[in-house]
C-alpha cells in the first residue's frame, strides 16, 4: 500500500501532473456530471466513485488530497447556480428556487452515508438520485449540505424574501412559507429574523390597506371581497381586521 501510494503521488520527470492529480480531477468531473445529469449509467458512476474514494481513504489520501478539492469545487458550483437561479425568477415566484435548493440538499445526503439525517421536510428521493448508493463519508455529506445552504441560499435570503414572500402570503401558501422557514433555520439568526420581520410588515401593511378609505384590496388578498371603508359599518371594519388576524395566525401556526 505504501509503494502504491508513492506511485500515485509521484510527479513525472517531465513535470506533468501526478497520477493522483488525474484521479482527483476525474472524481470532480464525475461528481459534477451527477449533479448536472451528465452521466447515463448513474449506478456505475457512483460505484466507481465509491471504490475510488475508499481506496483514497485506505491510502490516507482522502482528507488531504480529495476532500478539500471536492468541497471547494462544490462551493463554487452552488454559488454559481444560486446566482443563476435567482436571476431567472419569473414573476417574483420563488417556489422553484426553494424546491431546487431542497433537491440539492437531498442530493447531498444521497451522496453520503448521512442520508438518514435529512431535514424534516425531506421527501423520498427520486430513484435516479439514489441509484448506486452513497459514495462519500458522513462528514463530507454534511459539509456539502452546508455548502448548499451557505452558497446557494445564504447570499440570496434578502432578495428572495423581498421578491416572493408577499406573493406566498397573499396565496396563503403555508407549505411553501414553511419550506422557506425551514431552509433558513440552519443559517445565521439574521436570516430567520429577516423572514419574521417581513411577515410582520406584510400583516401590518395589509391591515392598513383594509382600513384605508376607499381603497380596494389586491386580488387574492384575504379582504378582497370587502367594500370600501367609507361604505362599511363599524362591525364590518372590525370583521376585516379579524379576518386578517386569523389569516396571519393560520400562517404562523402552520409555517413557523
Amino acid at each position: 500500500l505504501a509503494a502504491f501510494r508513492g506511485i500515485l503521488i509521484a510527479t513525472s520527470n517531465t513535470g506533468a501532473s501526478s497520477a493522483l492529480d488525474r484521479v482527483r480531477e476525474s472524481v470532480l468531473e464525475m461528481v459534477h456530471g451527477l449533479r448536472t445529469g451528465g452521466h447515463g449509467d448513474v449506478c456505475a458512476v457512483r460505484q466507481l466513485l465509491r471504490d475510488t474514494l475508499r481506496m483514497a481513504t485506505e491510502l490516507n489520501l482522502y482528507d488531504a488530497h480529495f476532500r478539500p478539492s471536492l468541497l471547494s469545487s462544490s462551493q463554487t458550483f452552488y454559488a454559481d447556480e444560486g446566482r443563476k437561479n435567482l436571476n431567472s425568477l419569473a414573476d417574483n415566484d420563488i417556489v422553484p428556487f426553494l424546491h431546487h435548493v431542497r433537491r440539492r440538499i437531498d442530493e447531498c445526503y444521497s451522496f453520503s452515508f448521512s442520508h438518514t439525517e435529512a431535514l424534516p421536510d425531506s421527501k423520498d428521493l427520486p430513484k435516479e438520485t439514489v441509484l448506486g448508493g452513497p459514495f462519500l463519508d458522513a462528514p463530507t455529506g454534511r459539509a456539502l449540505v452546508d455548502a448548499v445552504q451557505t452558497h446557494a441560499l445564504g447570499p440570496h435570503v434578502t432578495p428572495l424574501i423581498d421578491a416572493g414572500l408577499s406573493r406566498l402570503l397573499e396565496r396563503d401558501d403555508v407549505d411553501e412559507i414553511g419550506r422557506l422557514y425551514r431552509l433558513l433555520l440552519p443559517l445565521p439568526p439574521a436570516a430567520k429574523k429577516k423572514l419574521l420581520e417581513a411577515f410582520g410588515n406584510h400583516v401590518a401593511a395589509a391591515t392598513l390597506r383594509a382600513l384605508q378609505p376607499g381603497d380596494r384590496t389586491k386580488p387574492n388578498d384575504n379582504t378582497q371581497n370587502l367594500p370600501p371603508i367609507d361604505r362599511r359599518t363599524g362591525a364590518a371594519r372590525i370583521d376585516a381586521v379579524l379576518r386578517l388576524h386569523d389569516s396571519a395566525r393560520r400562517v404562523a401556526r402552520a409555517s413557523f
